[in-house]
């Protein structure tokens, strides 16, 4: 059972994932440690995928925003190696994709 280290609005940050659930409507969507500083295919191949995937789905801004914060303090809480430039390129397409 993994115990709750932070919320942020919706975003429930566990030891061992973000669980997306109450945005998402799907108990099953969450993301785990090893997973959060995945970058995308392609032309996504510089940035943190999960910051620009959720800008493309049909959730509101609010909703985004709060992840973006949940995003760095579950990076910090797990003690994960962020790449400022990474971070910034993620940043500048996500606000394309709004």
């Amino acid at each position: 059972m993994s115990n709750t280290l932070a919320t942020v609005g919706n975003w429930i940050i566990t030891d061992e994932e973000i669980d997306c659930s109450k945005v998402l409507h799907d108990p099953n969507y969450v993301i785990p440690v090893d997973r959060l500083l995945e970058v995308g295919p392609g032309e996504r191949n510089q940035v943190y995928d999960w910051l620009v995937h959720f800008a493309e789905k049909a959730i509101s801004k609010g909703d985004i925003y709060t992840f973006n914060t949940a995003f760095l303090l579950a990076a910090t809480l797990w003690e994960l190696p962020l790449d400022v430039q990474k971070l910034k390129n993620s940043m500048l397409m996500q606000n394309e994709v709004l």
